[in-house]
């Protein structure tokens, strides 16, 4: 999530009343909140307490030094952003502050300008520095879900049993969809309801088309996904109240065959750690609804042969 730059909570750590009044006027007139200590261990104390996004220190001072203060909070707080303040620039020159892990120094008497430049450049880098971790945590569980899409297409060529094949197949939907539950729907046009083939964590489940949120699915061909599925009227709560249970956020597909018919109905429930599926959950989705309706379809070709096979067997004799 992007900060809001508005909303930074600094510290300020300085023996200096008239530095500490200035350097909060420059703060509170940027739109940030701060703190004011007059030394190392109030401030080290005030950082146990609250939570600061960078905090600006002399120095010297007494009690605790700004750069054993920086020394202090990073090993309870890694990275987090310093700005070094000091006049003593004989004893403390801008490579030892920066060597000691300073993310930036200035020198007193100092600028408006200048302050608001090194803040700006450090809130900067710290929101570039968050997008790439966001982008590289989607990488990764992209990989992930490339990875489980391509076990479940290797899965399809090599299980020939379709009575092992799709429970292993939901399996994996649950897993990579961070799922409670997966369920798998066949749809019978003939009688116009649909049947659980695979329903993890419950036993078989017939509707009749049109009813419910896979029913109405299965009907309609449209995507259902929901926060609360309690919410909608056309979702029964009588089997939530039967086996215990609590359906929140829900995620229902359909399963179509290479002519576009719908065949099936695929259902995720619960997902952990949000309230919702979001976009790239429905994307995942719809890729494994494809395998699942190749792997139907070959069941339904599969049945017919060996339907038309004992009707042989059966004229021969």
């Amino acid at each position: 999530m992007e900060r809001n730059m508005s909303s930074e909570n600094i510290l300020i750590v300085d023996d200096d009343p008239l530095v500490r009044e200035i350097l909060e006027e420059i703060i509170v007139s940027q739109g940030h909140t701060c703190e004011t200590t007059a030394n190392g261990l109030e401030a080290l104390n005030c950082f146990k307490q609250k939570d600061f996004d960078i905090i600006i220190a002399d120095i010297k001072m007494p009690e605790l030094d700004g750069l054993e203060l920086m020394a202090r909070v990073r090993e309870m707080k890694p990275g987090l952003p310093f700005i070094i303040i000091t006049g003593h620039t004989q004893d403390y020159s801008y490579d030892r502050v920066i060597g000691a892990g300073a993310n930036d120094f200035i020198r007193k008497p100092f600028t408006t300008q200048e302050l608001n430049t090194k803040l700006a450049r450090i809130f900067e880098e710290r929101l570039l520095e968050e997008k790439n971790m966001l982008l590289t945590r989607k990488q990764s569980d992209l990989n992930r879900r490339m990875s489980t899409l391509i076990a479940v297409a290797s899965d399809l060529t090599s299980e020939l049993d379709f009575d092992r094949l799709f429970p292993l197949i939901v399996g994996k939907v649950t897993e990579s969809m961070s799922a409670e539950r997966t369920s798998l729907y066949i749809v019978d046009w003939e009688t116009e309801t649909l049947w659980t083939k695979v329903s993890e964590h419950i036993d078989r489940i017939h509707l009749p088309l049109g009813e419910g949120i896979s029913g109405r699915v299965a009907k309609s061909g449209e995507i259902i996904n929901l926060e609360d599925a309690w919410e909608v009227p056309y979702f029964n709560r009588e089997f939530d109240l039967k086996h215990n249970f609590r359906t929140k956020s829900v995620l229902c597909l359909p399963v179509k065959n290479h002519s576009g018919e719908t065949t099936g109905v695929l259902q995720v429930m619960n997902k952990k750690g949000k309230d919702r599926f979001d976009a790239d959950d429905e994307e995942l989705l719809k890729s494994f609804a494809s395998q699942v309706g190749i792997a139907l379809e070959n069941s339904l070709l599969n049945e017919e042969l060996r339907l038309s096979f004992e009707s042989s067997v059966s004229t021969l004799s």
